[in-house]
Parts: C-alpha cells; structure tokens; sequence
C-alpha cells in the first residue's frame, strides 16, 4: 500500500528513515541482477570487507562502480521520491556503488553486542551535513536475518541533541554507540525487491548477519539539496572527483545536470 507524500516526510523526520514501495519494474531488476552477478562475487578482491566466516561486503567508495548500475540514481522514478523528502532542487553528490551482503556474518548480529554508526561526511558536522538524504535501492528483497539495514529509530534527533554535548559528541564521532544514553533498541528494516530506502544522514545505523540462503544486493545513493560550489568545497570530494570517470563517461546532459557537473 503507497502512502502519502505528508507521511512519508513524517516518518523520515520522526524516525530517521522511509520506504517507498515498487519504485523499480520488474522488468528493471531483472535487467540489473545479472550485472550484479558479474561485477560482484564471493571471491571479489578488493574491495571488500571480509571477517572470518568469509561474507562479502562491498565498500560504498566513488572508486568502484558499475556505470550500469550507478546510472540508477538517475532514474525518474528514484528522483521523484527524492524529492518528497528534499524540497528543493538537489544533487546526486557520488557516483551511486552496489553492494551485496553474501551468507555469512557481515556486521554482527543486531542483538545485545550490536553496536551501529553514524555515516559522518565530517567530524565534526560542517554546514549542511544534516540535510544529506542516503538512499539504499533494493534489487532483492530482504529475507528475516539475511542482512538487512539495522537502524535505531529516531536516533537522528537524538545524535543532533548530543553534538551539544563535548563528551558525548567524542564518544559519537568515534562510532561508540554501544550502551549509548537514550538510544532506542535497534531494528532490522526488511524491504521489498525495487523498494528504495531513505535515511537521515546523522541515523544511526550498521549491518547485521544474513543467515538467509540469499545474496542482499543493494545501491547506495547520495543526494543533498541544491549544493553550490562553497558547499562542494566543505564536503571534501568536489567535482568531479565523486564520480567515477568509467561513470563519467556514459552521462548523458541530464544526469550531468543532476551531478552539479558543466
């Protein structure tokens, strides 16, 4: 059942996240799974993150990309929903990178020990750093335990509230959120094969295990409202050193556009 542009909004401002259901066809994810089965496998060297049980993460980096899958973050579809949650105009900020979760253990189970992280562009925050928008587009849906984003619902106000706070802003800028104060128990978000989800960029959030049978193969994406060049400077990257150039090659002038690339 889709919901309402208001509700949406709401849910991403009171809890840090959103889905929005069926944004990709079928006819879409059939095209994209088999790219992903080529560009990425369990014996992928590098870049990946691997831990003892051999499960594969692949890193969220501008330096590896598929331009097939990257040329996602353009789609119609993807950007209407962006822009349910951003207002204004807004840029995809990097070339978006696919990432799949293999069996195994990939960042802990989401239970006592689990800790999560806040995907910091800066430590500390510089100017606009809150109103990053990351989006996850899923090609397959997620089975129970097989991996899923973990979030801590309504973590992002409350990070907002702590960088206040000298101690415990240190204690968040070095990713130590276990036993945090006032943190609510985390969450394992389970979305649908061509559901996007969106999250606040001050969520906390991380990995769990996929105990499933099944490979979770997702696209990270980026977007931030109307960055002009001041802005570019303070997130670090600039342009065009966010996209990849194998990325760069194949834009066509409305995904430059959207980059903020002349």
């Amino acid at each position: 059942m889709h919901r309402t542009t208001q509700e949406h909004r709401q849910e991403f401002q009171e809890l840090g996240y959103t889905i929005f259901e069926g944004v990709l066809s079928r006819e879409e994810i059939d095209f994209a799974l088999p790219i992903f089965d080529k560009t990425i496998t369990i014996d992928t060297m590098p870049p990946v993150v691997t831990d003892a049980d051999g499960a594969r993460r692949q890193l969220n980096s501008a330096e590896y990309c598929e331009p097939r899958l990257s040329n996602f973050g353009g789609h119609p579809r993807l950007l209407e929903t962006v822009a349910v949650l951003i207002d204004r105009p807004f840029s995809l900020i990097r070339s978006p990178v696919p990432c799949v979760t293999f069996p195994g253990s990939a960042g802990g189970p989401a239970g006592p020990d689990w800790a999560g992280h806040v995907d910091w562009w800066h430590t500390p925050p510089a100017a606009h750093d809150d109103e990053f928008v990351y989006g996850i587009v899923h090609f397959t849906t997620v089975q129970p335990n097989g991996g899923g984003f973990t979030i801590n619902p309504g973590s992002h106000r409350l990070v907002a509230e702590c960088l206040q706070d000298a101690e415990l802003s240190q204690r968040m800028f070095n990713q130590q959120f276990k036993d945090f104060p006032g943190l609510a128990p985390a969450q394992e978000i389970r979305p649908k094969a061509g559901d996007v989800l969106f999250y606040h960029a001050f969520l906390v959030h991380g990995g769990s295990d996929n105990l499933s049978r099944q490979p979770r193969k997702v696209l990270f994406t980026h977007y931030l409202p109307s960055p002009d060049e001041a802005i570019r400077d303070r997130i670090g990257e600039g342009v065009p050193n966010s996209y990849h150039p194998d990325h760069r090659a194949v834009m066509d002038d409305r995904f430059r556009r959207l980059c903020g690339i002349q």
